[in-house]
């Protein structure tokens, strides 16, 4: 009998995902604007498939569709919803995956991480993507368990060129607040001559906030790395004073 109600609770958890998936699938065509879907690919340099949804909108659909799922899902189940999203052809269905599952941050756990990482692997193909489920969610994991900063610095060494994006801005707010000054500067001396831009704004991106707690330490590393590319060392210093601005880039 309890075989048969756990088959039955399954079949009706992936009966109501269907639905799930097919609401709102339905919502982000609603949600549609034509103009601003046309104008979304000046942004890119990569190829994306844009449904046309400002991101505000999908995350107010991520948290309506999570209040009807906390009541009848587990993490388990909320994350390999959340990876179907992950895995779709269009760019707001994949983001729609990235504000669900940032929901349920509380709950993130070291094998959670090792899911992010797989996700950033096979789904991750543009900045903005990148960037919203990196500086959110794989940080929120970071937060929760701390020691997992260090597989960040093997991420420098991956073919993937957003999984080494990735290893810098996952580290952006807490940058900004101070913390990890040694992995961001492990991080940045592994990335700052990488040969993809994307990589090298990402990495100056990082050492900008991180100059905001830690400006000594941050001025000091460039000055050593002036032959840096010069799009990292521009992103670095965006908000440095403009005479020390012109010291690292002169």
């Amino acid at each position: 009998m309890k075989f048969a109600n756990q088959i039955k609770g399954a079949l009706i958890y992936f009966w109501g995902v269907h639905v799930v998936e097919a609401s709102v699938r339905r919502k982000l065509k609603v949600l549609s604007e034509p103009k601003f879907r046309a104008g979304l690919f000046r942004f890119f340099k990569e190829q994306i498939n844009p449904i046309g949804v400002r991101l505000p909108k999908v995350k107010k659909l991520a948290i309506e569709i999570d209040r009807g799922l906390r009541q009848k899902c587990s993490f388990t189940q909320v994350l390999s919803l959340a990876e179907k999203f992950q895995s779709s052809k269009y760019f707001e269905e994949q983001i729609f995956g990235v504000y669900l599952i940032e929901l349920h941050r509380k709950e993130f756990t070291p094998a959670t991480f090792s899911t992010f990482e797989k996700w950033i692997d096979n789904y991750v193909s543009n900045w903005a993507h990148c960037d919203l489920f990196c500086s959110h969610s794989v940080w929120y994991c970071i937060e929760n368990n701390p020691k997992l900063v260090g597989r960040l610095i093997d991420w420098t060494a991956s073919r993937n060129r957003w999984k080494r994006r990735a290893a810098a801005v996952t580290l952006i707010i807490p940058a900004k607040r101070g913390l990890f000054l040694r992995e961001v500067l492990q991080i940045a001396k592994r990335n700052i001559y990488d040969p993809d831009e994307m990589v090298l704004k990402g990495t100056g991106w990082l050492l900008r906030e991180a100059a905001k707690a830690h400006f000594q330490e941050v001025n000091a590393f460039l000055l050593r790395h002036k032959d840096a590319p010069r799009v990292l060392l521009r992103y670095a210093t965006e908000r440095f004073p403009a005479r020390k601005r012109e010291v690292v880039l002169y």
